[in-house]
Order: C-alpha cells, then structure tokens, then sequence
C-alpha cells in the first residue's frame, strides 16, 4: 500500500510528466478564457491578444517556472495596452477600408477590374505582417514604429513561415464559418482553448527566432550567478 501511494504521489506531482501536462493545460485554458472576457469589447481586442501572447511565451521561455496565467496575463495587458490598442485600431481602420475598395472593385468593368489584385496584394502582406505583430509586441519593447519594422523582418526572415502562421490564425476560423452544422462542438473548443492554442503553435514557431534577440532570463527571473 505504502508502494502504490508513493507511485501515485509520484505521478501526480508537479513534475512529473503528468504534472506538467495539466499546469500546461490549466494555462491554456485561462488565458483562453481571460483572452476572450477582455476581447468582448472588440476593440480591446489587441491588447488581449498581447497579453495572451505574453503569457504564452514566458512560460515557453521558462518551462521549468510555476508561472500564473492571471497575473501574467494581467502583467501583458497592462504593459502593453495602449501599444496594443493603436496597432489594432490601424488594423481595424485598413481592413474596413480594404473591405470597402473590393467591394468598389468587384463592381468595376472592363480593365479597371485588375485593380483588384494590388488590393488583394496588399491585404494578404498586411495580413502576414500583423500575424506577427502581437508575439513581437508581447516579447520586445519598441516604440510602435519600431514594433512594424519588427514584424515585417519577422515576416521577411521567413516568408513560408509567415504564410503558415497566417494560415494557422485564419483557416480555424474560415472553417468554423463554413461548417455549421458543428458549431457548438467549435464553439466549445474556441471558448476553452481555441485561441489559446492557435497562439501555442505560433509561438512554437516563433520563439527559436525570439531567443537570439532576447535575453537568457526574463524580467521576473533571477539572473544565474
């Protein structure tokens, strides 16, 4: 009996394998959560996605650290709100003006038709780019200037990349509206872990490239002797 306790003490401990998988599902599912009480607004909905992203990398770049995902999150909304809140209402303000031009064009005849496709051009680099924007912003402090040119060389660096986060980011979501007839199953899995996820296979993507301009140890860390 004293045996059997022992291994299930052992299984369930924080760090064993067991352990690890929930506290990083716990996390998963509030930021998730978090993310989407403080996107209800909409337009606080950048803030939100760099405070999610905050929390996602810091606890990526430090696997080992017992990190709360409420006071993280709290931390990358706080810190990064009003950055966070111009660049998404840029955003917001050129996806409605892109919105608006297709629909002009699409009425269009004859050879003014092929304005369509700068258009489009446009919209698909501006898409890649703000893919970009909210891990760059949650994981370096810049002005917001700065903070494009960031996302653009992050985008540049690796097109194949970009293009894959894009997909990552859109396809989810193209497919829910599509599929209707499944709704409530999508609806579930975006109100726990859906966004939260999406940020997880991003940053995954991201952060080897991250780390070679960040520092060994974040701000709330101990610098190693």
């Amino acid at each position: 009996m004293k045996g059997f306790s022992s291994r299930l003490a052992s299984f369930l401990d924080d760090n064993s394998a067991f352990g690890r998988m929930t506290g990083n599902l716990w996390l998963i599912i509030v930021t998730n959560v978090l993310f989407i009480l403080c996107s209800l607004p909409v337009i606080t909905a950048g803030p939100a996605y760099a405070a999610m992203y905050h929390v996602i990398l810091k606890s990526m770049r430090n696997p080992q650290e017992d990190i709360s995902p409420v006071r993280e999150f709290w931390k990358g909304l706080k810190g990064n709100f009003v950055q966070a809140l111009i660049v998404w209402i840029l955003f917001l303000v050129f996806a409605a003006i892109t919105v608006l031009d297709i629909d002009i064009i699409r009425s269009m005849q004859g050879g003014l038709a092929f304005m369509r496709w700068p258009v489009y051009l446009t919209a698909g680099i501006v898409l890649l780019v703000y893919c970009f924007v909210f891990p760059v912003l949650a994981a370096f402090e810049s002005s917001t200037l700065q903070l494009l040119k960031n996302a653009f060389y992050f985008t540049a660096r690796n097109p194949l990349r970009a293009v894959v986060c894009a997909a990552v980011n859109t396809l989810p979501m193209v497919i829910t509206y599509l599929d209707l007839q499944r709704l409530p199953l999508y609806a579930f899995l975006w109100s726990t872990c859906g966004f939260s996820v999406t940020a997880v296979v991003i940053s995954r993507m991201l952060i080897k490239d991250f780390n070679r301009f960040l520092p060994d140890t974040d701000d709330f860390q101990e610098p190693e002797e």
